[in-house]
């Protein structure tokens, strides 16, 4: 006898319900469908992958030009607020350009005049 046979009752008391009644397949074949689709689709992004997708950069020349973005970044002072932006920053660099941004001590050290 097969060993899982005992958790398994359920499932043959529900087929053996289904044949014994006015069984329809096309409705039984729907349901399947639908719930296979309900449990494929159930699977999408929720949360911080949500709200920010941020994705790989492959093409060289992006990167280039994301590159200066992630350099030379100003903080006027320190307050809560922009360590949360720091943060936000270093998730986004490490999963857009796969490094982290580079932080300036003073205003114009990265100015381009």
């Amino acid at each position: 006898m097969f060993p899982y046979s005992a958790s398994f009752n359920w499932f043959r008391t529900i087929f053996n319900q289904l044949l014994k009644s006015n069984f329809e397949p096309m409705k039984f074949l729907l349901a399947i469908c639908l719930l296979t689709c309900l449990i494929f689709f159930s699977t999408a992004k929720d949360g911080y992958e949500l709200w920010l997708d941020e994705s790989p950069v492959d093409h060289a020349e992006m990167k280039a030009q994301l590159d200066p973005l992630f350099s030379g970044v100003f903080f006027f002072g320190e307050i809560p607020t922009y360590e949360v932006i720091r943060k936000e920053l270093e998730i986004a660099s490490q999963k857009i350009l796969g490094k982290s941004p580079v932080y300036s001590p003073d205003l114009l050290s990265f100015a381009n005049l």
